[in-house]
């Protein structure tokens, strides 16, 4: 479970009660080249199978030397994106490189380390959070064993707290850069304060499996970034309770910033509520996109309901994480054009001073066997 939110005024269906940005996100393998790695926008060659935007997409622009992100327009002339993405663009092409297993392929640069791809196709079989995902239409293939989001999220992650460590703190993103209205923007010390302890979380299976990816990680790493071994499972285990899967709807309305509220009302609708529980389950919640505007998120469904949603990439919002978990959550999720997550009260709601605000981590409306 999480600390907890409890509401700290009335609230009504619809509103929002926090916007928060990621400390860290990647798309899923299936989805490198269709939407943006750093806000997760549609490409316009997407086709119909993919998720849906507004416009019918945005034009993306491929990493070349990586091959492990592409950008919109807007990510691609932004200076505090490419620079950020330069940092870690190495090591996230190894990775992509040794994806194939055989030390080949990939992106530019060729090459790769036969004692990583060793350890990387003995990964395959057992990363837990490479597991055929919830929120996935239903029919669709499985995702591949072998799917390198996890990983990429954990290099870049890692990337953030080497970032937060240097003597001189990297520079805040520009003004505008998530649109409209403030969003809380949180740190590598918030990451710290999440449930997840290797010892107490992960059964045996899983503890080896993620120390196999994380050994992947500490080879490929950048110097600048890399740390122990013992903190690259940390911060895996944290992941594997914490993240959530970023899911849109496909072939329905777009995604959309709408009307945003700023920090100082989002914030002041919610205060921290009840004490830490380590859980052994995993927590994985998904935000699903296309509820972007106080209208929409009034008339969606609850948190997954939605038919062939399509979750298309991972990240991690450590303020997000802390709500806990309902069957009958009075908080939905949603994901806006800017690549924030959205908490807002569940349509049909409304919430007392002092009420508890929960989401829920799994579909409600799932078969009690799934």
């Amino acid at each position: 479970m999480g600390d907890g939110f409890a509401s700290a005024r009335d609230l009504e269906a619809g509103e929002l009660v926090l916007r928060c940005a990621p400390l860290a996100a990647a798309p899923k393998d299936a989805y490198l080249h269709s939407v943006c790695a750093a806000c997760f926008r549609r490409g316009a060659s997407s086709g119909d199978a993919g998720p849906s935007t507004v416009g019918g997409g945005v034009s993306l622009t491929p990493c070349g030397r990586c091959c492990a992100a592409s950008f919109c327009s807007a990510c691609a002339s932004s200076a505090w994106v490419t620079g950020r993405h330069a940092e870690e663009c190495g090591a996230l092409g190894e990775l992509m490189r040794l994806r194939g297993g055989d030390g080949s392929g990939g992106g530019p640069g060729g090459g790769g380390r036969a004692g990583i791809s060793r350890e990387l196709r003995a990964l395959r079989a057992e990363w837990p959070a490479a597991a055929s995902g919830s929120g996935a239409p239903a029919g669709a293939a499985p995702v591949p064993v072998a799917e390198t989001a996890p990983l990429r999220l954990l290099l870049l992650l890692a990337c953030e707290v080497a970032r937060a460590r240097r003597p001189q703190p990297a520079p805040p993103p520009p003004d505008g850069h998530y649109g409209e209205g403030d969003v809380v923007r949180d740190s590598a010390g918030d990451l710290e304060e999440l449930v997840g302890d290797p010892e107490d979380d992960l059964d045996d299976a899983a503890y080896a499996a993620y120390a196999e990816g994380c050994g992947v990680l500490k080879v490929v790493q950048p110097a600048w970034a890399r740390a122990a071994a013992a903190s690259y499972l940390r911060w895996a285990t944290k992941l594997h309770l914490n993240a959530h899967d970023v899911c849109v709807p496909r072939g329905g309305s777009g995604t959309g910033t709408g009307t945003q509220g700023g920090r100082d009302d989002a914030t002041a609708a919610v205060a921290g509520a009840g004490a830490r529980a380590s859980g052994g389950a995993k927590r994985r919640r998904e935000a699903r996109a296309g509820t972007g505007t106080a209208g929409a998120a009034a008339s969606a469904s609850p948190l997954l309901s939605v038919p062939h949603a399509c979750a298309v990439g991972e990240g991690l919002f450590p303020s997000v994480a802390r709500f806990n978990h309902s069957c009958a959550p009075n908080i939905v999720l949603s994901y806006d054009e800017a690549g924030c997550c959205c908490a807002r009260v569940a349509p049909g709601m409304r919430v007392s001073a002092g009420d508890q605000l929960f989401t829920a981590y799994v579909n409600p409306g799932a078969p009690r066997e799934r």
